[in-house]
């Protein structure tokens, strides 16, 4: 092996003598290429590449466990009053029960107010847009009032009613009260939606 890289040494040099390659940094770049080459081959040999290549699968699987890791961090917890403020709602449900006796009083509900949106304000202010169906013409479009929570946030009071809160999420508010009347119990409840 060593007498044919003497021997391209001695053609690099005659070929630099006859000045068709400059002299010093052709040949010495193509020992290096050869170098390279040789060593290549030494861990392409099947032992070496089969290692070479556990030793890749496992950086690569080390990294994706990593990175799977890194993205399942908790999401941050919001407060109440992010979550109810954080965009518009819209009444979904509403019913009234005696017993076991249920009423759906949003089907009663006229088509006006089934589209009205509820904007609750970090100021406590709460604005009701009449949506694209307004009951009467003459109303305006949107009125403000106020809302709050009472009792440790377990409680919310809209335009002076109180109702329990018996789930807040981002997309859906319920809320719930109940009134005694002649004797008999009614739990109304109310369900808004993004």
């Amino acid at each position: 092996m060593v007498s044919n890289y003497s021997n391209y040494i001695i053609s690099c040099n005659l070929i630099a003598y006859n000045r068709q390659l400059p002299a010093n940094g052709s040949c010495f770049i193509f020992i290096i290429c050869i170098l390279i080459v040789k060593k290549i081959r030494y861990y392409i040999k099947p032992k070496y590449l089969f290692m070479k290549i556990k030793h890749l699968l496992f950086a690569v699987v080390a990294f994706a466990v990593a990175g799977t890791f890194a993205s399942c961090k908790k999401e941050d917890k919001k407060s109440k009053t992010e979550l109810l403020t954080a965009g518009s709602w819209k009444i979904k449900t509403l019913t009234v029960k005696n017993g076991a006796t249920t009423v759906d009083l949003l089907a009663l509900q006229q088509e006006c107010y089934k589209d009205n949106l509820y904007t609750f304000k970090t100021d406590n202010t709460l604005i009701i847009d009449e949506g694209a169906k307004k009951c009467d013409e003459e109303d305006d479009q949107s009125y403000t009032t106020t809302w709050s929570f009472t009792d440790n946030e377990t409680k919310i009071v809209m335009e002076g009613e109180s109702g329990s809160i018996v789930s807040l999420t981002s997309a859906e508010l319920k809320i719930s009260s109940t009134e005694t009347e002649g004797g008999l119990t009614y739990t109304y409840e109310a369900t808004f939606g993004r």
